[in-house]
């Protein structure tokens, strides 16, 4: 532990002396060097075996030091002038970086627009109504996250949970599931009997108390499809019908019209940046 309080604290002195270096001997010449030299006018005698006088000796040594500080000052202003202009580069590319941030969030925004112009398609060629909604969900890495969600519902179609843990919830046993898909025709009410439309949930995917009442949309019917790459090989996203109303979706329309637009889909998916790759992660959950 010493050792590495030692280590610290010569760390600390180098980069002292690194960024205040010419200052520090600017100081140690113009001080010690005139303190000297006072000293040795003091003196007024011949001094080093009576060889040279203290004044004569002084008179060189305020050269040398004059000679110094010119020396030592010009090199001060280089650096400031270095710093200087490191400072402007270091405000001219942070202003880069903004507008680049800018843009990327209207790109961001454009994205979204479009590809809720899309799910709003789906929505309407399903026929779905105000209590179900469209999500979809893009694996990356080991995390499903929320591209974007539609439902003529405005409350439906908000979004609170934006990251889903690969291995939580229903997203995840569409996932691995070998045709890609899950699903769950008919749940109980939730507003008849809470305990029991939780105990049905548990039953396809344990899911804890404190989630569960954090779900806004209690919903009693679930298709869910995963969506694979152009060249069929890879799975890339999760799509999510949700209804309110029991035995609600023709799984067969469904893939009709999933197939049908499904290179629209895939392009969009692929292509697309969640929104909320870069935020902060929700809490785990499942549905």
């Amino acid at each position: 532990m010493n050792t590495k309080m030692s280590k610290g604290k010569l760390e600390n002195i180098g980069r002292q002396l690194d960024d205040y270096g010419a200052e520090i001997l600017s100081l140690t010449v113009n001080g010690l060097g005139y303190a000297i030299i006072g000293i040795l006018y003091e003196i007024d005698k011949k001094i080093f075996w009576e060889k040279i006088h203290s004044q004569e000796l002084g008179l060189y040594l305020l050269i040398i030091v004059f000679i110094a500080s010119i020396w030592i000052g010009n090199r001060i202003i280089k650096k400031r002038k270095s710093l200087s202009i490191i400072e402007n580069e270091k405000s001219e590319l942070g202003k880069k970086v903004q507008q680049l941030e800018n843009d990327i969030d209207i790109l961001l925004a454009q994205q979204s627009d479009f590809f809720k112009v899309l799910l709003s398609n789906l929505f309407y060629k399903l026929d779905l109504n105000a209590n179900e909604r469209i999500s979809i969900y893009k694996h990356e890495k080991d995390k499903f996250l929320i591209l974007g969600r539609y439902s003529s519902n405005p409350e439906l179609k908000k979004i609170r949970r934006k990251v889903y843990e690969e291995g939580e919830g229903f997203i995840n046993k569409a996932w691995i599931s070998e045709t890609g898909e899950l699903e769950i025709p008919q749940l109980p009410d939730y507003e008849s009997d809470k305990r029991v439309y939780y105990k049905n949930i548990c039953e396809v995917h344990p899911i804890s108390k404190e989630v569960f009442n954090d779900i806004r949309m209690k919903s009693r019917c679930y298709y869910l499809k995963a969506i694979t790459s152009h060249n069929n090989i890879d799975r890339i996203a999760v799509i999510v019908f949700e209804s309110s109303t029991i035995n609600r979706f023709d799984n067969q329309q469904i893939n009709d019209i999933l197939e049908a637009e499904e290179r629209m889909i895939v392009t969009f998916v692929s292509n697309m940046k969640s929104m909320y790759s870069n935020s902060d992660l929700a809490q785990k959950m499942g549905f």
